[in-house]
């Protein structure tokens, strides 16, 4: 957390004290920075909270039905600039599609495994979400083209703190939250998750949630 605490301290201090020293492409970079480390640190808190709330057995969720379709898109909003140098893409995914769930917890859960995808894989790479009923569950997915995971760390995947070897990004910012979190989310929702390979080549993450059925006056 200091590393990115750092940075952000840093950046503003130059251009509080050298704007006028500095080119627009400078400056351009250095808000730049400023926005990536501070948009780092909120996932990181958000992460944590979820976390602690999880943690602690006497916190029931606020589950209600709710549109698949809705929540996918309200993840997709808030995971659009970081994967901006991938092709996110919704596939599949039913109109009335509905489960039983605490919206933004498996909003979180969405994030943090499109999250993922993009710091395993190099860019331009694709990221897909999809969702469909499976008897009495609806089982919502998240696959991407990267270079999949290798078959000895696929048992700790979901461990607390646990990076792969695959890691792209600033590995002092790897700090294997994302994962742990969804697990726990799911496990709280009396769902299941689960990673597959994706053929011909990539990741895939899967969660199942209790279905709910349409009613006339939705």
């Amino acid at each position: 957390m200091r590393t990115p605490l750092t940075s952000i301290s840093g950046n503003a201090e130059l251009l509080t004290n050298q704007y006028e020293m500095l080119d627009n492409q400078q400056r351009m970079q250095l808000f730049s920075d400023i926005f990536e480390d501070s948009s780092w640190l909120i996932r990181l808190v958000e992460n944590l909270l979820a976390i602690t709330r999880m943690d602690n057995k006497s916190v029931s969720l606020n589950l209600k039905p709710e549109f698949v379709v809705d929540v996918i898109e309200e993840a997709i909003s808030h995971s659009a600039r970081r994967a901006q140098n991938h092709i996110l893409m919704v596939e599949h995914v039913e109109e009335f599609l509905m489960a039983r769930m605490e919206a933004s917890l498996i909003v979180q859960v969405l994030v943090n495994l499109v999250d993922n995808a993009v710091k395993y894989t190099p860019h331009g790479s694709k990221i897909k979400i999809s969702a469909k009923r499976s008897l009495d569950c609806v089982l919502i997915t998240v696959c991407d083209t990267g270079p999949g995971i290798p078959a000895e760390q696929k048992s700790r995947l979901f461990e607390m703190y646990f990076v792969g070897s695959n890691y792209r990004s600033d590995t002092r910012r790897g700090l294997g939250l994302g994962l742990a979190l969804c697990k726990a989310i799911v496990s709280a929702h009396g769902g299941d998750i689960w990673v597959s390979d994706y053929e011909p080549q990539g990741t895939c993450f899967t969660f199942s949630l209790k279905a709910e059925e349409v009613k006339a006056n939705e």
